[in-house]
């Protein structure tokens, strides 16, 4: 599984953290992405998934490419770590 962050920003009315990307499945297996797979974490704790697009659970099938957006609440902190399929990515500047 291969999974990028395409863009990430404060929502417009500042109470959510809105991160866009994509994962491929470039095995020969189809894969399951649930909830306990994707977290959102800062210095102010665990941030709390509000929406995510498509709905999860996700099926992605050998070579399928999905887009995805996460909202989470925006924590008190100006960066953010999130992981995702065992992928973690450093978004800041989010103050």
């Amino acid at each position: 599984v291969e999974v990028a962050v395409t863009d990430a920003f404060v929502s417009r009315d500042g109470d959510a953290v809105v991160i866009e990307g994509e994962i491929v499945n470039v095995g020969d297996r189809a894969i399951n992405v649930a909830l306990d797979e994707i977290s959102l974490t800062s210095s102010a704790g665990i941030s709390e998934l509000r929406m995510a697009a498509p709905p999860l659970p996700w099926t992605l099938d050998p070579g399928r490419r999905q887009v995805i957006e996460l909202q989470f609440v925006r924590p008190d902190a100006s960066a953010v770590l999130l992981a995702l399929l065992g992928y973690t990515f450093e978004i800041q500047g989010l103050q």
